[in-house]
Parts: C-alpha cells; structure tokens; sequence
C-alpha cells in the first residue's frame, strides 16, 4: 500500500483489542479456564472485522481518487 500504517492493519488492531477488553470486562465475573479462550476468539474475531473494514474503506478511497478517463469510443473515433 505504500503507507507504513494501513487501514487494514489500524481496523485489526483497533477492533481487535476493542473487542477483547469489552469480552475481558464483561467476563470479569465469570472466572474459569475457558475465560482466556474466549477473549481470544472475542480479539481474533473482532480483528478480522476491522481489517475487513479498513479494506473497503482503502478501496472506497481508491475507488473516489481514480481519474475519469475518456471511454474507448473516443479514441477509436481519432483514428
């Protein structure tokens, strides 16, 4: 991409750990093994929907910048 920081990598990494503190806080009552299994399912899954994120919003912006140019008829009709 050409940038140091991607989209995708700042979607991953902010819903990524968005996602594991929320299932952290939420089961902070709830002490067991399993607990540490789940935030981590909770952090995976929430990364994969930031980097999704971020690529459509990387492409919607690719999508704005590219120029208009002229259809194929145009240049067919110069010839």
């Amino acid at each position: 991409l050409g940038f140091p920081a991607s989209l995708q990598m700042a979607g991953g990494f902010t819903a990524g750990t968005a996602s594991a503190v929320i299932t952290n806080r939420l089961l902070t009552d709830k002490m067991g093994p399993r607990r540490t299994g789940k935030i981590a399912l909770a952090g995976t899954a929430g990364s994969l929907a930031g980097i999704a994120v971020g690529n459509m919003l990387n492409e919607a912006i690719a999508m704005a910048n590219r120029p208009k140019l002229p259809e194929v008829e145009t240049y067919q009709q110069e010839m």
